[in-house]
């Protein structure tokens, strides 16, 4: 009985695997054609043991083949978020940090690195980056990740959800939980994968 049980359990994981796999297949095979994204954006950060709330509200911008991603915000306004040639710069208020790959941008090459790779559809590679364990599910519209990370780290981030549009492949959730509790959500509900970017968008 106990094999048995055991032998049932295995297969369940095995479908599992299986079904997550073809859905991450299908997400990575959506954004290979899309060349340009575009979309208004919403970042929500959560602290619950504080009981606060913030928005912030911007446009994003992406291009697949050069990595470049613009994030744009409207309110408040002139701050940013650019990643290009694989260097981050962020500009909040009157301050702007510049982010690469050495080993004191550790957390934030990371971050950057999973943006990306999120931007372009490729969970696995998300995953790998943060050492992360994927599940999946899909609605009639949505293909939806759960990366949560393998070791119980005490601080940093716990946990990813991914959330992919069914029609275009697009990035329309991306959801960071850390161990503290604390989440950062960002949305593109209407993400526009037609159009083309010019450099402008990019300008700072």
């Amino acid at each position: 009985m106990k094999r048995n049980g055991l032998l049932f359990l295995l297969c369940v994981f095995a479908v599992s695997c299986f079904a997550t796999d073809s859905l991450i297949e299908k997400v990575a095979a959506l954004n290979k054609g899309n060349n340009y994204i575009s979309s208004a954006f919403t970042e929500t950060k959560v602290m619950p043991r504080i009981k606060k709330e913030t928005k912030k509200y911007g446009n994003l911008y992406f291009v697949r083949e050069s990595e470049k991603l613009m994030m744009r915000y409207t309110d408040p306004e002139g701050d940013y978020s650019l990643i290009e040639n694989g260097t981050m710069y962020v500009r909040r208020g009157d301050k702007t940090l510049k982010f690469g790959n050495t080993q004191k941008d550790g957390k934030m090459s990371v971050f950057k690195s999973s943006l990306i790779y999120a931007m372009k559809g490729e969970v696995a590679s998300v995953a790998a980056e943060n050492e992360a364990e994927i599940t999946s599910e899909q609605s009639d519209t949505q293909y939806i990740f759960t990366l949560k990370r393998q070791n119980n780290h005490k601080v940093g981030v716990k946990q990813i959800t991914l959330i992919y549009d069914k029609s275009t492949g697009a990035l329309v959730v991306l959801k960071i939980e850390e161990a503290n509790g604390n989440y950062t959500s960002y949305e593109t509900p209407k993400p526009d994968t037609k159009t083309k970017l010019e450099d402008k968008v990019f300008a700072i």
